[in-house]
């Protein structure tokens, strides 16, 4: 269930950041936003924005995708002083750079997210025995259950990731650790 739970919310925060870019976008070129949404289906929280546009902010009950809705001549009539603002009527570029907004913002919502793991880094499992078979290679090393290996042919090894990549990297070298 937490695996679930977990992928949902991994969904979720990607959709944001892919709606959220085409939102920004063309909210900054001029578009008039209707609504922004995250999830399909029935919203389970409505709010409406301030300001003269009114945008509608949805969090719904499916949370597997979004959509921002945009003024458009195509959907229904337009008021004639806000035709203008409709998706359709403005410039081709400005279209193309709405809907290319959504997978730059995933672009870089990806680079912040690699850069905060590298910067506060990613934690790792101790390099810790457990159970040793009796009679077996590490029994006759004297390795017991509970040593922790804090080194691998005299490189530093503080987690089991770097344990093991020095116990391959001397396994291929002279095939002794």
């Amino acid at each position: 269930m937490l695996d679930l739970l977990s992928f949902i919310v991994a969904i979720s925060v990607l959709v944001a950041a892919h709606e959220f870019g085409h939102f920004w976008v063309a909210r900054r070129l001029g578009f008039k936003v209707l609504r922004f949404s995250i999830g399909f289906g029935r919203p389970l929280l409505v709010r409406r924005g301030p300001g003269p546009d009114h945008t509608e902010y949805w969090l719904s009950m499916i949370p597997l995708g979004g959509y921002v809705k945009m003024l458009d001549e195509r959907e229904g009539a337009v008021a004639t002083e806000e035709r203008h603002r409709a998706f359709n009527q403005r410039p081709v570029w400005q279209r193309i750079a709405v809907l290319l907004a959504g997978p730059a913002f995933n672009f870089l919502f990806a680079i912040v997210a690699y850069w905060l793991m590298f910067a506060s880094g990613v934690p790792g499992l101790k390099p810790m025995i457990g159970a040793v078979a009796p009679d077996s290679v590490a029994a006759r090393a004297g390795i017991e259950a509970g040593d922790e290996i804090t080194a691998v042919g005299g490189r530093g090894a503080a987690t089991w990731e770097n344990a093991t990549l020095r116990i391959f990297d001397q396994l291929l070298t002279d095939a002794r650790i």
